[in-house]
């Protein structure tokens, strides 16, 4: 016989609500909060425990540069021809550089500014600095990962975003695109038993669309 815990397990409920998902996604401005208890400003896309995390200019497009440690900073520096950035007293670690992220930006801007973003990121990334070009809309939806990962439904001439869940044995499946606007209306006032004059005058005045 199968142990009570595991029945139990077996009865268990799933409960996701959005906002419960939009909570935990606060870090690391909860944690700064309860640890401090000063209300977190804005921040736009910097982090606001970590610098250089934010992005950045370049000759081309914007560059999102996630530098953890002091030794990715070193990284950093010494490709863009600036090694002298990592032994600057503002900017030895962290604290320092979280201390003083404007001039920082600026310095950083000053030098992405010779650079291509693609080519760029490209060679951080190699050479051990985590990094990305922050890319439009349109560039998300063509990009091969994206493709490559099935997030891109196209049923028709219909195309929408696929669901982000990966369920070995029940993976997402879609049938039919989403119902154009007004689609059903005929059937959901006829099921609702609106006779035909009352349908003809919401329908010119606009209420209801077909």
């Amino acid at each position: 016989m199968r142990s009570l815990s595991a029945r139990k397990a077996d009865a268990e409920s799933i409960d996701i609500a959005l906002y419960d998902c939009g909570v935990s996604l606060l870090h690391p401005h909860l944690p700064n909060y309860f640890g401090s208890g000063k209300t977190p400003q804005r921040s736009g896309n910097a982090h606001p425990n970590i610098t250089p995390y934010d992005s950045y200019r370049t000759a081309t497009e914007p560059i999102f540069l996630a530098v953890g440690n002091d030794r990715q900073f070193a990284r950093l520096c010494a490709h863009l021809g600036a090694p002298e950035l990592a032994d600057d007293p503002r900017y030895a670690d962290n604290h320092s550089r979280c201390a003083h992220r404007e001039p920082l930006k600026v310095a950083l801007e000053s030098l992405l500014a010779k650079h291509e973003c693609e080519p760029l990121a490209k060679q951080l990334i190699n050479a051990g600095v985590p990094c990305g070009p922050v890319q439009t809309v349109d560039m998300v939806a063509q990009h091969p990962h994206t493709l490559h990962r099935g997030l891109v439904v196209e049923l028709s001439e219909y195309r929408g975003t696929a669901s982000p869940i990966k369920l070995s044995r029940t993976p997402a499946s879609y049938w039919s695109p989403p119902p154009t606007l007004g689609r059903d209306t005929r059937d959901v006032i006829d099921a609702l038993g609106i006779d035909a004059d009352t349908q003809k005058r919401l329908l010119e005045a606009g209420v209801l669309k077909t």
